[in-house]
């Protein structure tokens, strides 16, 4: 197993902080659904906390959710289980060694033609002291991340959850081995805003009385781009309540994976058209993505659509960081070209590309 530096971990958390500080900027323009729940934490329980419980403690203080469970080959599905809760119990007592506050959760994950989910044992940490004081500077939510990263580095965890406090409760998850970094195409991934009681389809966290998630439903609009009609999002392109676009472009590499974008659009069945269209190849020329892209608007632009939400995965040089550059200027100059043309195009930034476009 190849460990990461402290930097790396370091660099990591200064990425996390700034997307969660743009994101809680564009959540002030917006309404953010107050908290109803008027339930205390419990620091004295080690069961597993009710949804007020957890929503309290989102409010309050960094969480994160982890566990050592993974599955090995070869073994069966009893097997598995057994040598898991093995594992759990050796990151429990890691967990006391390290002065760690968390009680247990069941992580839970079904899709919808499945009998019964696919379940693990978790913990829900929180980064508090012993009188349940938030662990606030700065120097201290590191320490509480890098910790909790190393725990699920060792225990050859493809990521954790992690969150910070305030009433917007959205999460990210951190890739802590290369698989997971692959998945996410670099070290973090929004993971969403807080639903409670949601159905059992999907990925949730079991509380005593329901069921919470962390979900890419709805639109963060995000500004900074110099230009009214051009915003940047985090969310899903898809809930086209959230955002009202007219029209929808999404422009990828056509592999076999089964990720989440590809399900998407092949689940998509809305009115408001959407222009699907796809590399061939791994890595694409400026002038590749360049054409692409002007086609795709092109067709929307034939149909009067005026508001477009976009995205647009591409490599170039084996970054998808220049693919973003190419592909974030090209609207750019199609968007001087036609400015009477549309309205508002929302840049969908999955992967926190075009993010860091602006950021440059």
């Amino acid at each position: 197993m190849n460990k990461v530096s402290e930097l790396y971990i370091k660099r990591t958390y200064n990425e996390l902080l700034h997307r969660i500080q743009h994101i809680g900027i564009a959540l002030q323009k917006q309404r953010t659904k107050a908290m109803q729940s008027s339930e205390i934490y419990d620091l004295t329980k080690t069961d597993t906390p009710s949804i007020g419980e957890a929503e309290d403690a989102f409010k309050k203080w960094n969480c994160t959710i982890l566990t050592a469970f993974r599955r090995k080959e070869g073994l069966s599905a009893e097997e598995n289980f057994e040598l898991n809760l093995k594992r759990n119990a050796e990151l429990k007592t890691k967990m006391i060694e390290q002065n760690l506050k968390f009680r247990s959760v069941n992580g839970c994950y079904r899709e919808a033609n499945w009998e019964k989910p696919n379940v693990e044992i978790c913990f829900f940490a929180t980064n508090i002291d012993e009188e349940g004081n938030s662990l606030s500077p700065e120097e201290k939510i590191l320490t509480f991340f890098s910790k909790i990263y190393r725990l699920a580095e060792y225990y050859e965890q493809d990521c954790f959850l992690f969150t910070f406090p305030g009433v917007n409760r959205v999460a990210f998850l951190v890739a802590t081995n290369d698989d997971g970094r692959k998945y996410f195409r670099s070290d973090i991934k929004f993971a969403g805003p807080l639903f409670t009681h949601v159905p059992d389809i999907g990925d949730w966290t079991d509380c005593s009385d329901g069921r919470i998630s962390f979900r890419l439903k709805g639109m963060i609009l995000k500004g900074g781009t110099g230009n009214k009609k051009f915003k940047i999002g985090e969310g899903d392109l898809f809930d086209i309540d959230s955002y009202q676009p007219d029209g929808l472009i999404v422009i990828r590499v056509d592999t076999n994976d089964d990720d989440e974008l590809k399900n998407a659009c092949h689940n998509y069945k809305g009115d408001i058209p959407l222009v699907k269209r796809y590399f061939m190849k791994e890595n694409q020329t400026e002038a590749e993505v360049h054409e692409k892209i002007i086609r795709a608007l092109k067709v929307l632009k034939d149909k009067r659509c005026k508001r477009i939400g976009f995205h647009c995965s591409a490599s170039i040089d084996g970054s998808y960081l220049k693919g973003a550059k190419v592909a974030y200027e090209t609207i750019q100059q199609w968007a001087k070209r036609n400015d009477k043309k549309f309205d508002l195009i929302v840049i969908n930034d999955i992967y926190g590309d075009y993010s860091k476009v602006l950021n440059e």
